[in-house]
C-alpha cells in the first residue's frame, strides 16, 4: 500500500474503487496467511510521502468502512500499515482509534456501529 494513495483516499482524491484495487495484490498475501494459526500477515507499506493522521482523517475511514467501502479485513490491514511506517505521525487520540481497527483477534471486530460511534463524537 503507498502512503500517497492513502492520503489521496482520504482527501476524495482517489475513489474507495480504485484504493481497493490497488490494495488488492496486498490483500491476497494477507488474507491467505490469516488463516494459518499463529500467523504472521504482511502488510508492505511504500513510504513515498510522509502522512499525518487526525481525527477528521480517521473520521473519513470509519466513513468510507460504514458505507461497506472498506471491508473489516482492508481497514484492519489499513490500520496495521499506519502503525508500522515510519512516515506516519499521529494525534494521540487518532493513534487510539486507529488502534482499536488492528488485529480483530487481540481487539475483537471493529463494528461499523462503533464506526458510527467515532463519527457523532466532538
Amino acid at each position: 500500500m503507498k502512503l500517497s494513495s492513502l492520503e489521496a483516499l482520504l482527501a476524495e482524491r482517489l475513489s474507495p474503487v480504485e484504493f481497493r484495487k490497488e490494495l488488492a495484490p496486498d490483500m491476497t498475501e494477507y488474507l491467505k496467511n490469516a488463516s494459518v494459526k499463529p500467523s504472521v500477515m504482511p502488510v508492505r507499506v511504500t513510504e513515498d510521502r510522509e502522512l499525518h493522521v487526525s481525527v477528521a482523517r480517521v473520521k473519513v475511514l470509519c466513513e468510507i468502512f460504514i458505507n461497506r467501502d472498506l471491508s473489516p479485513e482492508q481497514l484492519a490491514f489499513v490500520a496495521d500499515a499506519l502503525q508500522l511506517a515510519d512516515g506516519v505521525d499521529f494525534d494521540e487520540e487518532a493513534r487510539d482509534l486507529i488502534d482499536e481497527m488492528t488485529d480483530p483477534e487481540i481487539n475483537g471486530p471493529f463494528t461499523i456501529d462503533r464506526a458510527k460511534e467515532i463519527l457523532k463524537s466532538g
